[in-house]
């Protein structure tokens, strides 16, 4: 039946071929015009795309707007590139047809300056950027933060950035607080997708701010829970505009838009910019053409470049308007062109190799492909070869091909073939029966019935001392051949070196008898078998397993491996006196013959190595540990070294005065005992019950509610991994199951999400691990199984070039410290070591010389972190190399916001209605119970006494003084007593700050609250603007903080709340007891001064509606570098606090400089201006008279 189905064929094409001399086409009789293709439809790159968009606006747009480019989209198009003049385009700056009277106008039309490239601080005689500066230092709650104020930032930051030497000061860490403040319950910011990218963009410029870190996982959440919602970034209905503008601001962010979490159904964030493109142009829903939101796209696509990704290929989606070059391909085959002479076929082009390009050869990789890459001399119609050399087709003869000896069905164009394919064309006499020529024939080969003898198959496998040399299959050899004869061909084939002494092999591929000793050489086995006769004897039968292999011995019967390299876990090693430890060598490959190691040291007086490799620190010095092989004949040795550093042993750090962990401890529970239980309503939530639990509280004193239960306000049902672990951790430490809790079993959850993640580990994720961790040390009868591997590689991952460990793009206190506790568990992981080593360097660098660890200000948070992971890493946070020239450590640091009241703040100068202390103090306790296991609970902590507890220095004699205190408050222009004025003792010991100004409002009154050294508020009367709390000692405004200044017994303190700043009004001691003082009508002694301040400010009044511009010159009379800053501010009729602005330099010793500030004043209103010089903007000490200047 297939004989006749080909024979049918053959008569079908040998009949087409008859035809095709009539021009006549018998398998399409249609006529077909070529036509000309204009365009391509592809995917492409952000880049490509970009110029799709771009020829959009150049057309939807332009014919749209009737050629007109104005504002953002003249903006979009400059940033992208674009030839605005090969469009005969109509520009215009301008954002708004309305003027720039609104806020949000100026903040567009500023944005578009900046990205033309333009400065836009004065703009149609408008300074933007000023005028922007003063509305945003305006905003005083979240209820202030719209689009408009975040897109404001985002300038801000832009420009302060861009022009650096005119960098203006918005009081960023205000705004940014109220920003973060304005967060939605569910993470977004305006409840809008857009919005909440845009403040991501600002939020990770500010992330050294008390919650930004915080807020930006929030927000990455709600955008994750809309995107996974909706499949775009947008709230329900899909607009290419707002989806636009949310992934422009995303770009922007930092975010990795092409990791696992943001790919849904195959698609990602990129690729939803086009979900209404039909190919060459944007649609809306109901299909008609959508030009608005092109710049919209287009911005974004220039930023996701910018970003970094515009080499990435958008997939799935059409681009008919771009056209891209079709990569050249080749293919190399044989070909032959044969004529029938005198009974048989003659070779016009001999069988060679060729190459076929789809490049050169418009019938690309086919049969067709190989005649053209053969000759040019050739005819076609249609599809059909007419002639080759000028032979043409005849009636039923004509030109025919093959591949690889079979005669195929299709026409030569349609038959794709492959390298090393033999094609053979042919005339073919009588049609497709006629005979074929094969490639054996034309030359000259044996063809197989040739043969004579019958063939078998054997496989030859080699292996020497190297590995595997040689390992061949089913290896043709006739019946007769012997082992020596198909050993020597095979080898002489693979050009493998070898050596036959008259039937022994002595040599293979360079490895020779006797290399290995004195005993070693080559032996041959067939199936497993050695036989008793030489290879030149032996005749292998079909099927039979020929292997020789290197032996080092002549009676071994398994090959000898040489080991290639040995590696020690690591090369350098600092230990203390009298530390031990053991070094582990790894030998590869792994099945090599003798792992004998010999373990030596250069010095056995500093460090002893025994012959499993423990060591052991002797004394103080250096030394070298060598790990080596033993040398096998001609093998030379390995070798490999380990540095090893002996230090003294820690001594310990002599502390002056203070109380121990363990009584500190004692004290954190004392007040959670009284304060927290009373301002708490008897509730101890989560880690805080956890943190009082681990410390071994007796919760039964107490009638306290006990919840341990972790909600937050965003994730009240714990669906994300990083709320997982935090509700792990605290029923762990609470001996509770995590696995089987409230209908969950959150260990589980967090081995799929662990498993199952393929980006790198952010904080989230690593408590997962340790959570992990320590439920499988905890309930080791339940202990899970997790893909520990993938986890400490995706945790490594994260580490940055300095050792730190990643968040986003840069190293994290907090991330490192989280990093090192989940390591510390797994250090047998390869990498893990050393991982740990540069993290260590990290911290190292890190460490300020108070001890602590942060970048701009101390969070307690994140120093705990740190602690808890170095002493994970069995780090001795005590030792010298943790102390720093101040004397202080990691523990002394612990304590820099430590408050009377036993409890931890949490940020220095951190508003009190964030209650940043709740969390400070429950972490801060985790640290101390750390600390205590590890054996540090009798280290004295200098310089903090523990309230209401005695300490193990209680029994010291207590030292007083007594001294004179009063506080008043501002009423009606005058002062009036709150303390009245009265002596009050202040006690050593009773009193943390002791015999200091501070210690004297300590002995007044408990109801105060400080935030570093700065007392922030008395009897619940906060610090505002420039108005706070200041103090006087004898009259004095000393400049220094109060708890820097010693006093005397007799000295009159008088605390009072400032109006104005320092140079407000101060109360005297006789006023406040009605009593005159003796100074009442002395002049007062002119002081010398270190900075000299001249009023520059001519005007006598400023004007309503106007701007107020105040100028000083500020001269250094030292010998050394000066701050000087200038802070001029608006006041209301009632004295209070409008509008402020400050600016601060340094000053050269002996030189001057202008500092200036200009402010807005309001339209209508009566006001004074105010200002004054401080010595800096962090220590706030006056060095000037207030400048005072009426407003009309």
């Amino acid at each position: 039946m297939n004989i006749k189905r080909k024979r049918i064929l053959s008569f079908i094409i040998a009949f087409s071929m008859i035809l095709s001399s009539f021009n006549f086409n018998l398998f399409n009789s249609k006529e077909v015009h070529a036509k000309e293709m204009t365009s391509v439809e592809t995917t492409v790159s952000v880049s490509e795309a970009i110029e799709s968009v771009i020829a959009c606006m150049n057309k939807d747009y332009y014919d749209k707007k009737g050629g007109s480019l104005e504002g953002e989209a003249y903006a979009a198009m400059f940033r992208a590139g674009a030839n605005i003049g090969q469009k005969s385009w109509s520009v215009n700056k301008d954002t708004s047809t309305y003027g720039l009277v609104a806020f949000g106008s100026k903040v567009t039309q500023a944005l578009a300056l900046m990205d033309l490239d333009e400065d836009p601080t004065t703009y149609k005689n408008i300074n933007l950027i000023s005028d922007i500066t003063q509305e945003i230092s305006k905003v005083s709650s979240p209820k202030d933060i719209g689009i408009n104020e975040v897109k404001a930032l985002i300038l801000l930051d832009r420009y302060n950035e861009k022009f650096s030497d005119k960098k203006v000061n918005y009081n960023a860490e205000n705004v940014i607080k109220n920003l973060i403040a304005s967060q939605k319950e569910d993470g977004s910011i305006n409840n809008a997708p857009q919005h909440t990218s845009a403040a991501l963009v600002v939020l990770n410029k500010h992330k050294d701010i008390h919650g930004a870190n915080e807020c930006i996982e929030k927000a990455l959440d709600y955008l994750y829970g809309k995107y996974t919602e909706n499949g775009s970034l947008v709230n329900k209905k899909f607009f290419t505009g707002p989806n636009a503008e949310a992934v422009m601001w995303f770009a922007q962010s930092g975010e990795n838009l092409i990791a696992d979490k943001w790919i849904k159904d195959g698609k990602g964030i990129i690729e939803t910019l086009f979900n209404l493109w039909d190919g060459k142009k944007f649609v809306n829903s109901s299909g008609s053409t959508d030009f608005a939101p092109i710049p919209k796209v287009l911005y974004a696509l220039v930023s996701l470049k910018k970003a970094g990704y515009g080499d990435y290929q958008i997939k799935g989606v059409k681009f008919n308007n771009v056209k891209k070059e079709e990569l050249e391909k080749i293919c190399e085959v044989n070909v032959a062109i044969v004529l029938p002479e005198n009974g048989k076929y003659v070779s016009y082009f001999k069988p060679q190799e060729v190459t076929i390009s789809n490049k050169e050869h418009d019938k690309g990789l086919t049969a067709l492909g190989a005649l053209q890459a053969s000759t040019k001399m050739y005819q076609m119609s249609k599809n059909m070869v007419t002639s080759i050399f000028g032979y043409e087709n005849k009636g039923s003869n004509g030109w025919m091909y093959t591949v690889n000896g079979i005669v195929p069905d299709i026409m030569a164009g349609d038959y794709e073939v492959k390298a090393g394919d033999k094609i053979i064309w042919y005339y073919s006499m009588n049609g497709m029966e006629g005979k074929a020529p094969t490639w054996e024939e034309l030359t000259g080969e044996k063809t197989k019935e040739d043969e004579e003898k019958k063939i078998i198959k054997v496989n030859l496998a080699i292996e020497g001392y190297k590995g595997l040399i040689l390992d061949a299959k089913d290896i043709k050899a006739k019946e007769s051949e012997t082992v020596a004869e198909i050993f020597e061909r095979v080898l002489n084939e693979k050009k493998i070196e070898y050596i036959n002494k008259d039937g022994y092999i002595s040599m293979i591929g360079g490895q020779e008898e006797k290399d290995r000793g004195t005993y070693s050489g080559w032996k041959y086995s067939v199936n497993g078998k050695f036989p008793n006769i030489g290879v030149a004897g032996y005749n292998p039968k079909k099927g039979d397993n020929i292997r020789f292999i290197f032996v080092k011995g002549f009676m071994d019967e398994v090959p000898y491996i040489d080991i290639n390299n040995i590696k020690l876990d690591t090369t350098s090693l600092n230990l203390k006196v009298g530390e031990t430890t053991k070094l582990n060598v790894t030998i590869t490959p792994e099945n090599a013959t003798d792992k004998k190691i010999i373990w030596t040291s250069n010095d056995e007086t500093i460090v002893s190595v025994d012959e499993k490799g423990n060591i052991k620190a002797l004394k103080e010095g250096k030394a070298i540990i060598k790990a080596s092989t033993e040398k096998i004949g001609k093998l030379e040795a390995k070798a490999t070294e380990c540095e090893i550093t002996v230090k003294a042993k820690d001594e310990p750090v002599a502390q002056k005065d203070g109380s121990n962990i363990n009584t500190i401890i004692d004290g954190v529970i004392d007040y959670y005992n009284n304060e927290h239980f009373i301002t708490n309503q008897s509730q101890l939530v989560g880690y805080e019950y956890s943190a009082m639990y681990r410390a071994g509280a007796d919760l039964s004193k107490k009638q306290w509610h006990l919840n341990e239960k972790f909600e937050p306000s965003f994730d009240k049902q714990l669906k994300y991994i990083g709320n997982m672990a935090d509700q792990s951790l605290i029923l762990i430490d609470l001996c509770k199951d995590p696995n089987n809790y409230d209908g969950r079993h959150f260990i589980d959850e967090i081995l799929e999400k662990i498993d199952g993640s393929n980006s790198y580990f952010g904080q989230r994720e690593i408590k997962g691990v340790i959570a992990l961790d320590k439920y499988n040390e905890k309930f080791s009868d339940k202990k899970v199984n997790y893909n520990e591997k993938h986890a400490i590689e995706k945790i490594l991952e994260a580490q940055c070039e300095d050792g730190g460990f990643k968040e986003r793009k840069s190293s994290t206190i907090i991330n490192t410290g989280y990093a090192l506790m989940a390591l510390s568990k797994h250090k047998g992981i390869e990498g893990v070591d050393k991982a740990i080593s540069k993290a260590l360097t990290y911290l190292r660098d890190a460490q300020k010389d108070d001890g602590g660890f942060y970048d701009k200000s101390f969070i307690t948070g994140n120093h705990v972190e740190a602690i808890r992971g170095l002493i994970a890493v069995g780090e001795n946070p005590t030792s010298k190399e943790w102390t720093k020239s101040s004397g202080k450590n990691l523990v002394d640091a612990l304590f820099t916001l430590w408050k009377d009241n036993n409890a931890f703040d949490a940020q220095k100068g951190e508003s009190i209605n964030n209650r940043g202390w709740e969390e400070a103090t429950w972490k801060a306790l985790y640290a101390l119970v750390d600390l205590k296991e590890a054996g540090y609970g009798e280290y004295l902590v200098d310089g903090v006494k523990v309230k209401g507890l005695n300490d193990v220095e209680d029994d010291k004699e207590e030292k007083t003084c007594k001294v004179n205190v009063a506080i008043a408050l501002p009423e009606n222009g005058e002062y009036v007593s709150y303390f009245k004025p009265q002596e009050a003792t202040i006690s050593d010991k009773k009193h943390k700050a002791g015999f200091t100004a501070l210690g004297a409002l300590q002995a007044a009154t408990t109801l105060y609250e400080i935030s570093g050294k700065m007392v922030t508020s008395i009897y619940g009367y906060e610090n505002k603007g420039l108005n706070g709390w200041m103090y006087s000692v004898n009259g004095v405004v000393p400049d220094i903080m109060a708890e820097d200044f010693s006093i005397k017994a007799g000295d009159k303190i008088i605390w009072y709340y400032s109006i104005g700043g320092m140079d407000g009004k101060k109360p005297t001691w006789d006023e406040l007891i009605g009593e005159k003082s003796k100074e009442d009508n002395e002049e007062p002694k002119p002081e010398k001064k270190i900075i000299e301040i001249e009023n520059l400010t001519t005007k006598k009044e400023f004007k309503l509606g106007s701007d107020a511009k105040v100028t000083i010159k500020a001269t250094n009379k030292t010998k050394e570098n000066k701050d000087a800053a200038l802070i001029v501010g608006v006041f209301n009729k009632d004295g209070q606090l409008v509008n402020y602005g400050a600016v601060e330099q340094n000053i050269k010793a002996d030189e001057d400089v202008k500092l200036t500030v200009n402010l807005s004043l309001q339209k209508e209103g009566e006001y004074t201006v105010k200002a004054f010089v401080w010595d800096s903007l962090d220590k706030m000490n006056s060095i000037s008279k207030v400048i005072e200047i009426p407003v009309k």
